[in-house]
């Protein structure tokens, strides 16, 4: 970003250039994309969790007898309308998995309660994820401060694992439904850097390439995917996640990502290079009309601050893979590496009204771009964003199918191309092409 600029804060930033007939695509699609049921007010036992004054063999049920531990709430089995509460200021280490699940207007919510910081959950690197929900429905997580973070060694990279702060699977074979996150700040999680292709030349202390689509871009800040029980004896049919959504929060220093949306495709190859998995095909696909693929589905993030600055692990900021159905809407997104917002095998996604910039390499990654929709995307609509002193600005990298529509985005600074696009002889005659911007420096 260039200098003397002052600081973003996150929240809605309105650019106020959509014409009246883009508001009313966006206003069209958001109404097809919203959440299948709303949140109301259900009855429901409100739990109370006190680091400092509570009591494993309290009731919990008042803030008086309220629990003390991580591993009292991962004992219990809680119902529709539940309400889990840490208090404010309290601070726990280890893993926060809740068991149980609620149902259509009557989620289970964490939450804080009293005053003071949000209650943090420090997973130190001693756990894969510091918050968890395994095969769970009708959540919705608020108000808390999570990190998960193994302590640098003196070699820059080792102390990278399979690490995220919030992460949501199953492997049920059904659909999972409603998971709202909501107020949380997400910071400092040392997930491994894996990528899909790539030289395995290039391989460093965290940092792997050609490990397959199954392994890779799946740690980070908050993750939503999905596996199978057994990956050589997959089930018939997928598990997928609709309507998610994460709202009003921070992610800042978490590597690979910020933001993850993925779906299992059963491609994990051993160590010698060989497939050990049977190929499932639903996180993957060769057409528009594949009817294998099998997408999570209804997808928002809205009015998020992603920053990377603080890592040189921070690759992606927003990572939406598998999905049909989804607005990123009013985020943003601070000195990503690769790609600040990516979509890739991906129908029907709405990328407007956010703000990226300083997107930068790093941890081997090829690119520096602000957004980009990716290989497969197809009904794409790009609209309305301020994409500001990146690599490239828009990267439109279609090199096997797909549709997009770029419109009223302000590019601006951006180093190399503010819009870029690669696709293959002959449907690159279909494509705009590349032009270097007049304010292009060095190519990074």
């Amino acid at each position: 970003m260039a200098s003397g600029r002052r600081s973003v804060r996150p929240g809605p930033r309105p650019l106020g250039l959509l014409t009246a007939a883009a508001l009313g695509v966006a206003a069209t699609l958001t109404a097809l994309l919203a959440p299948a049921q709303a949140t109301v007010a259900a009855s429901g036992t409100t739990y109370y969790v006190d680091s400092r004054s509570g009591h494993d063999d309290a009731s919990g049920t008042s803030a008086r007898a309220a629990w003390r531990s991580l591993e009292r709430i991962g004992r219990t089995t809680f119902r529709p309308g539940d309400r889990i509460l840490l208090k404010g200021g309290g601070s726990w280490k280890g893993r926060l998995w809740p068991k149980g699940s609620g149902e259509q207007n009557r989620p289970i919510t964490m939450g804080r309660y009293g005053p003071g910081p949000k209650p943090r959950i420090r997973g130190e690197g001693r756990v894969d994820d510091a918050v968890r929900l395994f095969n769970q429905e009708y959540w919705e997580i608020r108000d808390l401060d999570v990190s998960n973070a193994l302590p640098a060694t003196g070699t820059p990279g080792e102390n990278l694992r399979d690490l995220r702060g919030i992460h949501v699977s199953g492997d049920d074979s059904r659909q999972l439904d409603h998971f709202v996150i909501d107020g949380v700040d997400v910071h400092d999680v040392t997930g491994e850097v894996n990528w899909i292709g790539g030289d395995t030349a290039g391989n460093a202390p965290g940092v792997r390439f050609k490990t397959g689509w199954d392994r890779s871009k799946k740690t980070g800040g908050i993750v939503f995917d999905t596996t199978v029980p057994g990956i050589t004896a997959p089930p018939a049919a997928p598990t997928v996640l609709h309507d998610v959504r994460v709202q009003n929060s921070t992610v800042r220093n978490t590597s690979f990502a910020g933001i993850v949306v993925k779906q299992y495709t059963g491609d994990l190859k051993g160590a010698d290079g060989n497939p050990v998995a049977k190929p499932t095909g639903w996180g993957t696909r060769t057409s528009a009309a594949d009817a294998t693929f099998t997408p999570h589905t209804n997808i928002t993030i809205r009015n998020n601050y992603v920053s990377q600055g603080g890592t040189a692990y921070g690759c992606n900021a927003m990572y939406l893979t598998n999905v049909r159905g989804a607005v990123v809407d009013r985020n943003v997104v601070d000195q990503a590496g690769t790609s600040g917002i990516e979509a890739y095998y991906a129908d029907d996604v709405v990328i407007q009204r956010n703000e990226v910039y300083r997107t930068e390499r790093k941890a081997g990654g090829a690119d520096s771009n602000a957004i980009d929709a990716d290989k497969g995307t197809t009904r794409v609509v790009i609209q309305d964003n301020f994409v500001h002193d990146n690599g490239d600005g828009i990267l439109l990298c279609q090199f096997a199918f797909g549709d997009v529509v770029v419109r009223y985005n302000v590019l601006n600074g951006n180093s190399r191309y503010p819009l870029i696009c690669t696709r293959p002889p002959p449907a690159a005659r279909n494509c705009a092409p590349a032009w270097p911007s007049p304010l292009a420096r060095a190519p990074p």
